[in-house]
């Protein structure tokens, strides 16, 4: 998918232990809805990661910050298509950074994210030939519940897209048959699955519960753990579980490691 032209050059920051060498676990950092730029990811996930040992790759996603298009106010995404270039985009840059890290010597790679960060950090995990940790915090299986069945449904402009449809079909329909183009289940399983430690918020009412579970069921080898929390509630309170997920998922990665 073309990305706009501001969105194209990619930006990224390395926090990093002390002392680093090729078995350094080094993380990727996927942004959640709405997060530009580094701040949150860094004080609240890399830098307490960085004082055990644990680097940090925080990635920006294409459409906000330093990459945003033009006639884009703010983080909200003006168009339904252009979601799925940012989250087709953000996989795609996923897969090539593990693959640059391995080229580097780093041998001990995984990757992260909170909601969509969470899922796109499975989808890169998925379509990387590299055995990879991945610690998916409060992600659904696909953007279909987000949009269709939780409370982003509400602001949703559907009668807009309606009018687009006219009679050719209902505009909720519409969009969840094409979200589920992107449903965790139509990607193989990563190298790893056994090193896949999945966080789901128990009160969350932007992703469904049943979406986490999805994820379970479909990588069966995976851990799935949950806080007590709704969603904005795990960002605010629950970042040391977000913490340990990394951490337990490179203790799983380093188990009959390939």
């Amino acid at each position: 998918m073309e990305l706009p032209e501001e969105a194209k050059r990619a930006y990224l920051q390395f926090i990093l232990p002390k002392q680093v060498h090729a078995e350094t676990p080094i993380v990727i950092h996927f942004a959640a809805t709405g997060d530009q730029g580094f701040s949150r990811r860094r004080l609240t996930m890399a830098i307490p990661l960085a004082k055990i040992g644990i680097g940090s790759l925080l990635l920006e996603n294409p459409f906000y910050g330093r990459r945003k298009p033009k006639d884009q106010k703010g983080v909200m995404i003006q168009r339904f298509t252009e979601f799925l270039r940012m989250s087709r985009a953000a996989t795609d840059e996923g897969v090539a950074l593990l693959r640059y890290l391995k080229s580097r010597g780093h041998s001990t790679l995984g990757v992260t994210g909170i909601s969509m960060g969470g899922y796109v950090a499975l989808t890169s995990a998925a379509r990387s030939e590299l055995e990879v940790a991945v610690s998916a915090c409060i992600p659904s299986h696909s953007g279909s519940p987000v949009y269709t069945d939780g409370l982003i449904s509400k602001i949703c402009d559907w009668s807009t897209l309606q009018k687009e449809l006219g009679e050719r079909g209902d505009a909720k329909k519409f969009m969840r048959d094409i979200l589920d183009c992107s449903d965790i289940r139509v990607f193989p399983k990563p190298k790893r699955p056994d090193a896949v430690v999945i966080v789901g918020a128990r009160k969350d009412a932007y992703i469904p519960n049943y979406s986490t579970e999805i994820i379970k069921e479909h990588w069966q080898e995976a851990s799935l753990r949950w806080v007590e929390h709704g969603h904005v509630g795990s960002f605010l309170f629950c970042g040391k579980d977000f913490r340990r997920a990394v951490v337990d998922s490179f203790d799983l990665l380093a188990q009959n490691k390939g």
